[in-house]
């Protein structure tokens, strides 16, 4: 007869490299928050860049699109922070 498995209580919410003990969160969850705030924020900024060029070919202004696109560079960052820390 083959070998039985059987399952451990224990192994459940192992992800990553850290267990998923209550309370905590794991280096993986963690990791992959950073990056999607970092797609987020650089989404937003090249929207507000790209609606700022749009504005601008109607003659229209928003100047509280100029802060909006602080987006961009801040989410380049945090992606590169995240591909650095990563490694």
């Amino acid at each position: 007869m083959g070998a039985r498995v059987t399952s451990y209580p224990h192994h459940r919410g192992v992800t990553g490299r850290t267990a998923n003990y209550p309370g905590r969160m794991t280096e993986t969850a963690r990791g992959s928050r950073m990056l999607t705030i970092a797609f987020v924020l650089f989404a937003i900024g090249l929207v507000a860049v790209v609606a700022i060029f749009v504005l601008a070919a109607m003659d229209k202004q928003a100047p509280w699109l100029w802060m909006v696109t602080m987006g961009l560079p801040l989410g380049l960052i945090l992606g590169i922070g995240h591909a650095v820390r990563r490694r």
